[in-house]
């Protein structure tokens, strides 16, 4: 049996997330409300500065998306976009050894990858975005 596959980076994703919606996504699938604190805090207050050789910027102050670099950045991504299930097809994707377990999409931070096994489905969920 054939897969096909397509491999998606999404340019600019962190910063596509909206700091609200995120917030209250978590909320919604039960993140506690301590980690919720945490999360917001380091959010809170962010001032950047660039610095090219001797030359220093005024400061820059974020105001959509999530940090680039921070190592919480993919898992709040995933998070976020944990959705993902609702507008894919399971029934689109790749089979696998299993007969009853089907694999439209495989995801890490804002890498994703499309499976199915005819080119034409594969096409049904590039469509989707």
């Amino acid at each position: 049996m054939k897969v096909y596959t397509a491999f998606l980076d999404l340019f600019a994703a962190y910063d596509s997330v909206p700091k609200k919606k995120l917030w209250r996504h978590l909320q919604k699938i039960k993140t506690p409300q301590y980690l919720r604190d945490i999360i917001q805090t380091t959010y809170t207050g962010c001032i950047y500065l660039l610095i090219d050789g001797d030359k220093v910027s005024e400061e820059v102050v974020p105001n959509k998306g999530l940090k680039q670099g921070c190592p919480l950045s993919p898992l709040l991504y995933s998070l976020y976009n944990n959705d993902m299930d609702r507008f894919l097809t399971v029934q689109r994707g790749a089979a696998t050894a299993l007969d009853s377990i089907q694999i439209p999409h495989c995801d890490y931070a804002d890498d994703i990858a499309l499976t199915s096994n005819t080119a034409k489905n594969l096409q049904l969920q590039l469509n989707k975005f």
